[in-house]
């Protein structure tokens, strides 16, 4: 199991919608403002704890919902330092 973000948009309540979709298919989820350092700029998305296959589950969601993201990380420390490994 690896924590993931899912950065959704620069809007809140896109991301929010989508949070709120994915605890509809059981899928716990939590909403985040993402770190400028992902993008450049702020924006938001949400934070969950899953697998590979996980992640499969939460694109078909997410595409189910007509919810687009704007990337997938996973959070990877290394050395004590938190790193985003886009996917």
């Amino acid at each position: 199991m690896n924590e993931y973000v899912i950065v959704i948009s620069s809007s809140f309540f896109t991301a929010a919608y989508a949070r709120d979709k994915l605890l509809q298919a059981g899928i716990p989820t939590t909403l985040m403002r993402t770190p400028a350092q992902l993008f450049g700029s702020c924006g938001h998305g949400i934070t969950l704890v899953t697998n590979e296959d996980g992640i499969e589950n939460i694109k078909e969601v997410l595409r189910q919902n007509q919810i687009g993201w704007r990337a997938i990380f996973r959070l990877e420390k290394e050395r004590g330092i938190l790193r985003y490994k886009a996917i």
